[in-house]
């Protein structure tokens, strides 16, 4: 505590409220049933609106500026709470990355202890972005090979993994970038291995970062093949018919609010309106000092 500007108490205050926003909007939205099963142990209007992409904003490299001849670029975008990913298959990166003539651009974070022994001239770091800057400069990195790991999310405290979404494999599609996946659950919709190579083992992780990176032809017929599939499924045009009913079921009332249609048990919704009294209660004192517990990982698993 008070390390590198970290406030316990701060923290503490914060998430106070957070959950307390949680308890007391009209609505909930969200990207995935996973996530909307858990919110609704906080608000029972919970809305589920799927991620997309917005075209007009997302441009792929191709149609912003000519690819320099140089070593393929292998891409991975992440904040620091994805070391884990990154570890997971760290040692193969480094394997791969220092026998061959290739460049890995980490833009977010550069993991060094997952990352250790590999060759720092091989290595480009660029720092994270405000959100409108995003895509635009994620597709001038100019990466040829995106990477999508994934720690193993039943391993002790790793059950965020869990509840993550498909958005990186949209971001990079949308880009028109080929991508290595992990044979994960946010990305099993939408990998089919003509549109992704997909891997299950660091070891054939490897196998498939070499194919790819080795592979021009193919790593233009896979981008397009993703591209396609994220402009049929998942582009915002499409879907944004979605946003419009929610948002009008909160000006008619939302108690008309369509909701995710998995019953709570007995004991979630008693936790849930224990949390909601606690919530009134911190905010009634105006103290912003009660703190509302967390579900651990053992109840964010089974929730």
């Amino acid at each position: 505590d008070g390390e590198n500007g970290f406030d316990v108490e701060r923290n503490r205050e914060n998430r106070q409220r957070q959950l307390e926003i949680f308890h007391l909007v009209d609505m909930v939205t969200t990207t995935t049933p996973k996530l909307a099963t858990y919110f609704r142990t906080l608000n029972k209007n919970v809305v589920i609106l799927p991620n997309s992409i917005d075209f007009d904003i997302w441009k792929h490299q191709r149609g912003l500026f000519d690819r320099r001849p140089g070593p393929v670029r292998i891409g991975w975008h992440g904040g620091d709470n994805h070391f884990h990913d990154i570890q997971v298959v760290g040692a193969e990166i480094v394997r791969f990355v220092n026998a061959h003539d290739v460049r890995l651009v980490l833009f977010g974070a550069y993991y060094r202890g997952a990352l250790r022994g590999i060759d720092p001239n091989k290595v480009e770091e660029q720092e994270w972005t405000h959100v409108d800057a995003f895509p635009y400069k994620l597709a001038t990195l100019g990466i040829d090979v995106g990477i999508i790991p994934l720690a193993d999310p039943t391993a002790p405290y790793m059950a965020f993994g869990d509840y993550k979404s498909n958005i990186k494999f949209l971001e990079y599609s949308s880009l028109k970038i080929p991508s290595v996946v992990v044979n994960a659950a946010p990305y099993a919709d939408c990998v089919d291995g003509d549109n992704a190579l997909v891997y299950n083992t660091a070891e054939e992780f490897y196998a498939k970062l070499e194919r790819l990176c080795g592979d021009a032809e193919l790593r233009t017929a896979m981008a397009e093949r993703a591209y396609e599939f994220v402009r049929d499924k998942y582009d915002l045009d499409k879907n944004v018919d979605k946003w419009a009913e929610a948002y009008e079921t909160i000006a008619r009332g939302f108690g008309d609010a369509p909701t995710v249609e998995v019953p709570l048990e007995p004991e979630e919704e008693a936790d849930r309106d224990a949390r909601s009294n606690a919530a009134a209660e911190g905010s009634a004192a105006g103290t912003g000092s009660t703190v509302i517990p967390f579900p651990t990982t053992e109840e964010a698993i089974s929730a």
